[in-house]
């Protein structure tokens, strides 16, 4: 989910605080905070996960963690234990940043040097790999149809993937770069692209609408898959806030949406059903990240928690239950 240009700034950020002028993922310790949705209290810590850029929820007591060392983890979260870790690919230091899972059940990532890969939850492998697109920078799943869509941060393009054959079936050509997506309101049919100039896409027409309400910047994008209603992140580097931007409505465009202010810069976001609930995760600087909870029919921030690295992911799990937060410690 997390867009190059931001991986790129995170990296040196990184290199920054421990005073060295190269990089290495073997120096930093990675772990995945689990919260409670209900009261925000920690779970557990898992760590080791050396290189991590992503994770994916497969069900109630599981989840993957995608390195960039090439490696897949798999993890319990019921029994705090790494069950299971398998090379799936190349090591690449920009890959592995995004993971979905799709409609069938396969698990896609972006790997290394363009490549996808097509994981099998069942199997416990990689099915196939291939490429839609010169440089992949985030995927999601389609809303209602048996298809990922691909954004691509070189060519600025959204490119439609069927799952049955991996094959690219449509694509459109974005007004900006883009950063991540998201599946919008299933009723609707349509995928959001954050990014410097964010819009959705209708599935039905295949065309472009703006998203409205200030959140060009955004990094990261999250909806309700019920509703018509969408949180988007943006921060802004060259000061201690960033912004969260909320905007719903009807079509054929949002009609409205809101900015709420965020201490920190906000990087990711997700929603859980059927709470319905935003949870954005900013960076505070000196290895703290804060976790906002946003309520989706109040619209305001409900509560917040601290934990310590930087913040690299945040999904939803087991049906809203937990949130899963990947940290690098700095």
């Amino acid at each position: 989910m997390f867009p190059l240009f931001a991986i790129g700034l995170a990296l040196t950020l990184l290199s920054g605080c421990h005073e060295v002028t190269e990089y290495s993922s073997q120096e930093q310790e990675y772990g995945v905070h689990i919260v409670s949705t209900d009261d925000l209290t920690l779970h557990g810590t898992l760590r080791g996960f050396q290189g991590a850029r992503s994770i994916c929820s497969t069900g109630e007591t599981r989840f993957l963690v995608a390195c960039n060392t090439g490696q897949l983890f798999t993890v319990s979260s019921s029994e705090l234990v790494i069950e299971k870790v398998q090379e799936i690919g190349l090591p690449f230091s920009p890959g592995y940043n995004s993971m979905i899972r799709a409609n069938d059940g396969s698990v896609y990532l972006i790997t290394a040097y363009s490549q996808i890969a097509d994981y099998s939850v069942a199997v416990g492998a990689v099915m196939e790999e291939f490429m839609a697109g010169p440089s992949p920078v985030a995927l999601c799943r389609s809303p209602t149809r048996d298809s990922i869509y691909v954004a691509d941060a070189l060519d600025s393009r959204i490119r439609e993937v069927a799952t049955l054959g991996n094959t690219v079936t449509r694509e459109k050509q974005l007004s900006g770069t883009p950063a991540a997506l998201s599946p919008f309101d299933e009723a609707r049919d349509m995928v959001l692209v954050a990014g410097s100039s964010p819009c959705f896409l209708d599935m039905e027409t295949f065309s472009l609408l703006p998203v409205p309400g200030g959140a060009a910047g955004s990094v990261d994008v999250a909806s309700l898959p019920d509703t018509a209603f969408c949180c988007l992140v943006c921060p802004d580097y060259q000061s201690s806030s960033g912004r969260a931007v909320l905007a719903w409505g009807d079509q054929p465009h949002f009609m409205d949406a809101i900015t709420i202010v965020l201490e920190g810069d906000p990087l990711a976001v997700c929603s859980t059903y059927p709470a319905h609930e935003f949870f954005v995760v900013s960076y505070l600087g000196n290895g703290t990240s804060r976790l906002y909870v946003i309520d989706f029919y109040t619209l305001e921030v409900t509560d917040q928690l601290d934990l310590s690295g930087y913040p690299w992911d945040v999904v939803s799990h087991s049906n809203g239950e937990y949130v899963l937060l990947l940290t690098t410690e700095v």
